[in-house]
């Protein structure tokens, strides 16, 4: 279980540092109103980019698992990079 979680802790752990970083900067530069137009946009940036691709990652490793437990490597690859390149488009 413990495998599983560690992807999505560390997907919503960069979101939320990139917002304080962001926060930071955009509070030093542009000031309240800006920052506060920052704040109201977070719920909405999660949702819309970081939870489904946190939760493809957590899909991602549940399939990956199910090959190498078949120890069908071969396949593996080959859907690793049908993967990657669904994602790139």
């Amino acid at each position: 279980m413990l495998k599983i979680a560690i992807p999505s802790m560390v997907g919503m752990l960069a979101v939320a540092l990139y917002n304080t970083f962001d926060s930071i900067f955009v509070g030093q530069v542009s000031g309240d109103e800006a920052l506060t137009g920052l704040s109201n946009f977070l719920p909405t940036e999660f949702m819309f980019f970081s939870q489904p691709i946190v939760s493809a990652s957590v899909g991602a490793s549940s399939i990956i698992s199910g090959f190498m437990g078949k120890k069908v490597y071969q396949e593996l690859l080959h859907r690793c990079y049908r993967m990657h390149y669904n994602m790139d488009i």
